[in-house]
């Protein structure tokens, strides 16, 4: 199967890497969270990531 001329420039295409993603990076753990309203009818839907802290 012949590819096409743009078939070809996308698989040649190298993402540049953002400036925010070349430095070091850390993760801080924020305080855990809730819902404003029903927090047991969500944490039943969600149990293993209703109450998460925001990264």
């Amino acid at each position: 199967m012949k590819k096409s001329a743009l078939q070809i420039a996308r698989a040649t295409y190298q993402p540049k890497l953002p400036k925010a993603l070349k430095g070091p990076m850390a993760l801080q753990e924020g305080a855990p969270t809730q819902s404003v309203a029903d927090q047991a009818e969500i944490q039943k839907l969600f149990p293993n990531t209703y109450g998460m802290p925001v990264l």
